[in-house]
């Protein structure tokens, strides 16, 4: 318990830079020698009588040592840097630890949507999906279009139909020297019925154009204003939909009428 308290945990980025700054104590100033250790093996030995400095191994050239200081400053260019480095003051080995684990970056992920049939399904399963071998400890946060910060979670969440005002979902990998973002995922439920009552709308307008206009060249400028106006009509409907929840015990009142006039005709939309 007593180890663990006195180790602190530090993560660096491979081809990044780790720096250990250890605190000397006064009776032990002015320092004459200085001694780090990686595990069993040495990193670096400085002696003032010697007046050398002495790197090891694969720290030669990698490591720089303040002799003042104590600090140890490490090119940290791949995984077996990794270890529990201590540090000797003329001869006295200190209390505090440094454990040192070297990960890489996380990737930049991909939202994927399970099961293969998403679109069909009540539920949908999106996974934050990258290769995270050798970046742990990882981290996973979503957000939506609608928030401007992640919520940390797990590396999926859950969807459904409720969830069809979300247009976009995002991911995000977070390790302690990385993050990244997902691109947007679209939401497969979002605005799918709404799309739909509009095709019905505009598939129904043919009819109203041969009994009532006689013209076909007319078609494509009419179900653009029709779709327009349904559109209104199914964000009203909605509206009205949401009034009678919350005021149910109300007798039902017409809410709105909504008119359409093509060449003197008009369609007549009550709805409420």
């Amino acid at each position: 318990l007593s180890l663990a308290i006195l180790t602190k945990q530090v993560y660096s980025a491979e081809g990044g830079k780790v720096t250990l700054q250890p605190i000397v104590p006064d009776q032990l100033k002015p320092l004459t020698s200085i001694l780090w250790k990686q595990n069993r093996n040495m990193v670096v030995e400085w002696i003032k009588n010697l007046d050398s400095t002495d790197y090891y191994g694969m720290f030669a050239g990698h490591t720089n040592l303040n002799i003042e200081t104590g600090r140890l400053e490490i090119n940290t260019w791949a995984r077996n840097y990794s270890g529990v480095y201590s540090v000797e003051f003329n001869g006295q080995l200190q209390s505090k630890l440094y454990k040192v684990d070297v990960i890489k970056k996380v990737p930049k992920p991909t939202v994927v949507l399970k099961p293969l049939t998403c679109p069909n399904e009540d539920i949908c399963r999106p996974i934050c999906d990258g290769d995270t071998a050798g970046a742990e400890p990882v981290t996973y946060s979503w957000r939506t279009d609608q928030m401007d910060f992640y919520e940390e979670s797990g590396n999926s969440t859950i969807i459904s139909k409720d969830d069809s005002d979300v247009q976009y979902f995002f991911c995000q990998m977070k390790n302690p020297v990385s993050q990244e973002d997902s691109d947007p995922m679209k939401n497969p439920f979002h605005s799918g019925r709404l799309l739909l009552l509009v095709q019905q709308r505009c598939s129904h307008l043919s009819f109203y154009n041969s009994k009532f206009l006689g013209k076909t060249g007319n078609r494509g400028g009419v179900c653009v204003c029709v779709c327009v106006c349904v559109c209104v009509l199914v964000l009203t409907v909605c509206a009205c939909a949401s009034f009678q929840m919350r005021y149910k015990k109300r007798s039902l009142t017409e809410i709105a009428v909504l008119k359409v006039s093509f060449s003197h005709k008009s369609i007549e939309i009550k709805t409420c």
